[in-house]
């Protein structure tokens, strides 16, 4: 189901791994109220997070208000729903916009952040994992303000922009990550909206559950 432009011989992992869908492979629900997965991925998802809760984004676990870090938004997003969707490296690792909307504010986040790892730890102290988090602050037509977050590896992972406008539309094309880069992370504004109940429970027991791109995720509240 995927689509080669210059038939199906690559040039190097890269050009296979951001491969594209054919057309209308994927689609993005056609109700305004329901909200698409915008990745291929598996998810965890969270109803309400506040600021001293932490999710696991790449072997470390981390509050919104260190994902987002930045003043002027940090405060928009306590309290509310989040998505965290993990890419192998076998998945389609484009990722898309959920609704339509336009963009507020992008910014990127360098950080040296703690390794979780005791062992690690125990054995370098001061270890730290870099990460580059880029952080896109979008208003949706249905489901007000979101932090689209996509984290990679700084020394490995890429995360490619492909979108340079303003405005979007539901399941355009955001960008895409090349090898090392592999999380998303989507935080909403308290009340806005809600993950599907499923999707809750399964993470309440720490599983992940795998959805295809556009898959139904969650609703307005």
């Amino acid at each position: 189901g995927y689509s080669f432009k210059n038939g199906p011989g690559y040039r190097d992992f890269n050009h296979f791994f951001i491969r594209r869908f054919k057309k209308d492979k994927r689609s993005f629900p056609s109700t305004m109220a329901h909200l698409g997965a915008p990745a291929e991925a598996r998810y965890f998802a969270y109803k309400k997070i506040d600021e001293h809760e932490k999710v696991p984004v790449k072997g470390k676990f981390l509050t919104p208000r260190a994902l987002i870090d930045n003043p002027k938004w940090n405060k928009i997003f306590l309290d509310g729903p989040l998505l965290l969707a993990r890419l192998c490296p076998v998945d389609y690792h484009r990722f898309h916009f959920p609704d339509d909307g336009v963009i507020l504010d992008t910014f990127t986040n360098h950080g040296g952040l703690h390794s979780v790892n005791p062992i690690a730890l125990k054995k370098r102290p001061g270890i730290f994992i870099n990460n580059e988090r880029q952080v896109t602050i979008i208003e949706t037509r249905c489901f007000g303000k979101m932090a689209y977050i996509e984290v990679g590896a700084t020394m490995v992972g890429k995360i490619v922009q492909t979108h340079k406008r303003k405005e979007f539309k539901r399941g355009q094309e955001k960008g895409y990550f090349l090898f090392g880069g592999s999380t998303i992370v989507v935080i909403g504004e308290k009340g806005k909206w809600l993950p599907d109940a499923d999707l809750l429970a399964y993470t309440k027991k720490g599983m992940e559950t795998y959805l295809k791109l556009g898959a139904h995720l969650g609703h307005l509240s």
